[in-house]
């Protein structure tokens, strides 16, 4: 489980890269794309910094993002068939849920992992 107990300059860039995927969700992903962007360089700093708390947030943002993007390519496919309405809604919930999840812990100062891996364990 990785926690950290101070913040690093990296708290406020992994806060920036979870609203801009947030946003996206406003902006039919645009926002999405560049806070998964964000997201990458930020991510390659944290760990030649060896801030691996950050790493994993940005690492969540980016999966979320890529998991997202097939999903909303999938219910486009769906809206003719009737039901591409009802899974667009439930990937939008799972987006915003990871968003705001990852935010929190980030406020916490915890790795977005952490309960996964102390399950696990």
């Amino acid at each position: 489980m990785t926690t950290d107990t101070k913040p690093s300059k990296f708290k406020s860039s992994a806060m920036i890269a979870y609203m801009l995927l947030l946003s996206g969700l406003l902006t039919f992903g645009v926002f999405s794309i560049a806070g998964a962007a964000f997201a990458y360089f930020k991510r390659k700093e944290a760990l030649e910094a060896g801030e691996d708390m950050y790493v994993d947030h940005f690492r969540w943002i980016i999966r979320t993002f890529w998991i997202a993007v097939p999903l909303a390519l999938m219910n486009l496919l769906l809206i003719p068939l009737g039901i591409g309405m009802l899974t667009a809604g439930v990937t939008y919930l799972w987006v915003f849920y990871r968003g705001m999840y990852g935010a929190k812990v980030l406020t916490d100062l915890k790795s977005p992992y952490s309960n996964r891996q102390a399950q696990t364990s």
